[in-house]
């Protein structure tokens, strides 16, 4: 097996490496520019389009289900920490009031990022659905 019939399989790596990456310069361009910075690239999407017509694996790509199992595994990790947080709440923790202040604020910034994760994985799910209708032979 070649590179060429296994590409497929890198894609979920690139694309977490993608959103990753895009969420890193969003950041930081919102810290330099805050309000007036927008940020968009269609260019990774098109590309994977791209070379998955050009190597016929789109089939193959499609049966991982990539897009949608990033999806519902992201949703779950927002209700499972909603969930831990709210149990937090609620049973009165013993412990000091710094630290469980603390663990809340945690608890908040790992809920926007998985959020802000989803919201990519959205937008490059939808970015490479559009580029591949080019590429689609009818």
């Amino acid at each position: 097996m070649c590179i060429r019939d296994s590409f497929y399989i890198l894609i979920p790596a690139l694309t977490l490496n993608y959103v990753e990456n895009i969420l890193i310069v969003k950041e930081k361009l919102t810290k330099k520019n805050p309000g007036d910075a927008f940020l968009t690239d269609d260019g990774f999407s098109l590309g994977l389009a791209y070379f998955l017509k050009l190597l016929e694996l789109n089939r193959r790509f499609e049966a991982l289900h990539w897009f949608d199992e990033m999806s519902s595994g992201l949703q779950e990790e927002t209700v499972r920490l909603t969930t831990e947080r709210t149990k937090k709440k609620t049973t009165g923790a013993k412990n000091y009031k710094t630290n469980e202040e603390e663990q809340n604020m945690q608890a908040q910034l790992s809920l926007r990022r998985i959020r802000l994760q989803l919201e990519e994985f959205r937008m490059l799910h939808l970015n490479w659905e559009a580029a591949a209708i080019l590429f689609r032979e009818e």
